[in-house]
Parts: structure tokens; sequence; C-alpha cells
């Protein structure tokens, strides 16, 4: 069943790969902004969100622009956010918040990352947790004067609740150019203190990667080329990453896969989907036991569109299945979702409206897994049919 959230004001629901949903201690929350505040809601039937509307954060620039992640530490269920403020030096925020049984977040206070001159500006910023619970806020830093100087930026604090010293963990090389510009970026946590991050610019027609080793950043890697990018979405499965694309080139949402084992690691582009109208991005979710995963994005069609998935199970894509019909303007750079499966549901979300105010919408995949043996299929091949409520 899909429903609307709230009505969110100027702000939509964006952006890939950032994250603003999860389920948790027996709660589904979903931070949002409303155009001029962060936001948050939670509530035990996904079918209504009919409770309490909360604030997390008065007066946030671009208060769509942020990221969060909920994981348990020392047994305790905590939500790390990481966001832009604007109108002082100190803009790259971070804040823990405990997510309590009774569904509110308590118990934190901003913590701020970064001093910068006023000409500076800082956008797009994400979050992850490693498995040393470390905190690591990535973001882009960008000079808005003469020749602009943008790199991709991850700082690192090895104190959970964010306090004491944060230090400059990763700095891209610099792009310059003359034109406002901007890119999108993700960290996301492996395993044995290991993390990876994926970046793009919009003016350098390469996603990159780099991998943390917990002492070391290595290499840079360049994981496909030939087009200006754009938003993406990324997830892992233990030590490999997964990559979600468009490509505007051939108009299809397509895949790679890091092979953390593999020699070249990472390995050929797959398709997602082959689109009949572009410009649209995919999320993905995926499962961190099994390697299932699932993109999600909005089919661009017209005026009454909808939301899409594909799941990639044994190293294949499946069939293109609906999950929603029938939305006025969703918007395509809204498409948010779990980054893993919880209690085989999928939690995903999106912004429809084709101006303001925008309708926050949510929905959610059951996974009732279905074991169908197909004729000439060896039984640990079977393929799962997935059914959506």
């Amino acid at each position: 069943m899909v429903v609307t959230i709230q009505s969110t004001g100027s702000a939509r629901n964006g952006v890939p790969p950032q994250r603003k949903t999860y389920f948790c201690n027996g709660w589904w929350w979903h931070l949002y902004s409303d155009g001029a505040d962060l936001k948050y809601e939670a509530t035990q039937n996904p079918a209504d969100w009919s409770g309490p509307v909360n604030t997390l954060r008065i007066g946030v620039i671009n208060s769509d622009d942020f990221s969060c992640r909920f994981y348990q530490y020392l047994g305790v269920w905590y939500c790390y956010v990481a966001y832009i403020v604007d109108a002082q030096r100190n803009r790259v925020k971070f804040r823990r918040e405990q997510a309590t049984n009774w569904g509110t977040l308590i118990g934190g206070s901003e913590i701020g990352l970064v001093v910068d001159s006023s000409d500076v500006l800082h956008v797009h910023p994400d979050v992850d947790v490693g498995t040393d619970d470390a905190l690591y806020v990535g973001y882009f830093r960008k000079i808005t004067t003469g020749f602009q100087d943008i790199r991709w930026r991850i700082h690192r604090n090895p104190n959970n609740d964010g306090g004491g010293l944060w230090t400059l963990s990763y700095s891209s090389p610099l792009v310059l150019w003359s034109l406002l510009f901007t890119g999108w970026g993700s960290v996301l946590r492996l395993t044995d203190t290991k993390m990876y991050t994926i970046y793009c610019f919009e003016v350098v027609n390469n996603f990159y990667g780099v991998e943390w080793t917990g002492a070391v950043w290595l290499a840079r890697e360049t994981i496909v080329s030939g087009f200006q990018p754009s938003m993406f979405g990324a997830g892992k499965k233990g030590d490999d990453v997964y990559f979600g694309y468009y490509d505007p080139v051939v108009i299809e949402l397509r895949f790679k896969l890091r092979d953390y084992d593999a020699v070249p690691q990472w390995q050929p582009i797959e398709t997602i989907v082959v689109l009949t109208a572009g410009g649209t991005y995919p999320h993905l979710c995926v499962d961190d036991s099994t390697g299932d995963c699932w993109a999600f994005w909005v089919n661009r069609q017209g005026l009454n569109e909808s939301i899409k998935y594909n799941m990639r199970t044994g190293g294949a894509w499946g069939v293109v299945t609906t999950l929603v019909t029938g939305e006025l303007y969703p918007q395509v750079i809204s498409i948010n979702c779990f980054w893993e499966p919880v209690n085989q549901k999928i939690g995903v979300s999106w912004s429809r409206n084709e101006i303001a105010p925008y309708d926050l919408r949510f929905h959610v995949l059951d996974l009732a897994v279905v074991v169908l043996p197909l004729a000439g299929l060896h039984p640990s091949k079977m393929l799962p049919l997935l059914l959506d409520g």
C-alpha cells in the first residue's frame, strides 16, 4: 500500500545515493525536509504515518541534502546524520541520535566538522559507520569564486558519538572549472574496518572509487567513463561493492560489481533496464547475507508515471517489475530506499508533484519468497519469485 507521509513544502526527497529511511527497534523511520527544517516521522504501521511530526534541526539550507544511517552501538540503536547548514563558516554538521523504542530520536547534539571561508560551498554529504565504530562523513567542498576548486572529502572520527577530533581522512584530486557545477558521492562500510567511497564530478566523465584499508586509502580506481556522470546508487555485501548508474549514451540503467577477491575487481557492465525515456537514476538495496540486490527508479513516461524495480540474484538481473503505478509527476531525483532488507521488507520512498508542495510517498516491498523449480534448472539455482504487497 502506497501512502503519503507528509506534504514537504519546497523540498524534495532527493537524492541518490543519500539515505533517508530505515526500520529498527520496532519502528519505520523517515527523515525529510519541509523546505525549511530537517524533520522526521516514525510509525509502527507503514500504512499509517499520522503520528507526530518531529523537528530534528531548525533551519537547514537545502535541507533535503542530507544522509543518515541507523546502527546499533553497544546494544543501543542510533541514527547517524550528516547535513549542511548555511550562514556560518562551519557548515558540515553531524549528529548522533538515539532511536528509542517509542519512536523518537533523542540525546544528540550538533557537531561541526570543518570551518571554511565565506566563498566555500559544501554540498551532498553522506555518512557511514565502520565496523570499528568509527564515523565517516563525506561531502563536496567547492570554492565559488574564480576558477572553482572542487574536491570530494571524507572526515573521520574514531569516537562513535562524534565527540573529539574529526580529521580529514580523504581528499580527492582537485577539479578546476569556471562554471557552477557539483558532484555526488557515497561512503560504504565493508568488513574488518575497511571502507569504500564512490564519487563523481559533473564535468569529469568518470565515476571514481577508492578503498580504505583501515589504515590508508589505496589508489583511485576509474569505475566507468565516457559520459557526463550524475546521481547513482551504491551498496555492498561484505567487501563486494554494488554500483548502479544511468548511462545517457545507451539510455540504460546499468550496474557494476566490484568483486573484492577477483582480478580485476571491477566486473563487466550489466544492464538493469533499457529505458524508453532517459534522465532517471537508480537507488540500490543489497542483502548483506545473500548478495541479492534490488534497484529502484522512477520510470519516466509522462504525467502519470510508475515506480519500478528489478532484482539481481545469482549474478543475473530478472524481470522489471512495477512497484507503484499512476504517480503524478514523481521526481526522478527523489527515489530512496533501505540500504538492506529488514525482516524481509524494503521501504521505498519518493516525492511527487511537478511543483511544491511535494508529497513524500512511501511503499513497502514485501519479499515473500516462493521457490519455483524451472525446467532444466539445478535445484541450487532455483529462482526466487518476489511478491510485493
